[in-house]
């Protein structure tokens, strides 16, 4: 169970999926700078945009290819649902209300007062579709997890993962997305599904996601 057979693999459902590196990545090396929120980046996350898949390095899958494959599980999600929204509609929604603050550059020509006003979209506001793509994933990340334990005889603290997880969505990794409660009892209840072998929310990407992790 390779990293490469199960890209091989998931190409079968997601036939435009790509693999690509940062650290050979213009695109990635300049959205690296404006990601100043977030110092690891380049070095510790994953990326997805549209069907392209970018992890730090070679390196990095060569070193960890087991978190590599639980990480491009994740990512599949992402592909998924970028492919249902279509990839402008689910980058907007995965960006706001952050990106709203770009049409203060238009509106410098118009009113510079209102102007101002949308550069305040820059400021950590919880973004609700950024979380709840990221919930997605990471709940997936947690039944992945879970299942490759038992199929590659590892031991896993769930619990520690989960609470990790919780820390990601109100701290700075991803702009300070949702720092609320509600995040805690969503991943509480759905660990104990996982630890009872139960999927955490129904959807027809753990189909995919389980032929995968049997292949």
């Amino acid at each position: 169970m390779s990293f490469e057979s199960v890209v091989n693999e998931a190409k079968i459902n997601f036939p435009n999926l790509q693999i690509k590196y940062k650290n050979e990545s213009l695109f990635m090396k300049i959205l690296g700078k404006l990601m100043f929120f977030n110092k690891n980046f380049m070095t510790e996350y994953v990326t997805t945009i549209g069907s392209t898949v970018y992890f730090p390095s070679k390196s990095f899958v060569a070193i960890r290819p087991v978190s590599s494959l639980m990480i491009l599980m994740h990512e599949l999600v992402h592909v998924c649902d970028s492919k249902q929204f279509t990839t402008p509609i689910f980058s907007l929604l995965y960006l706001f209300p952050q990106i709203l603050a770009l049409l203060a550059l238009p509106l410098f020509f118009i009113n510079w007062q209102i102007a101002l006003l949308f550069l305040l979209f820059l400021l950590p506001i919880p973004a609700y579709f950024r979380a709840y793509f990221e919930k997605r994933g990471y709940l997936i990340s947690l039944y992945v997890s879970n299942k490759l334990s038992k199929k590659l005889s590892f031991n896993i603290n769930l619990d520690n993962e989960k609470e990790e997880t919780i820390k990601s969505f109100k701290n700075s990794d991803y702009y300070f997305m949702w720092p609320f409660k509600s995040v805690d009892s969503q991943f509480n209840e759905a660990t104990v599904k996982i630890n009872n072998n139960q999927r955490p929310f129904e959807d027809p990407v753990f189909d995919i996601l389980d032929r995968l992790i049997d292949s």
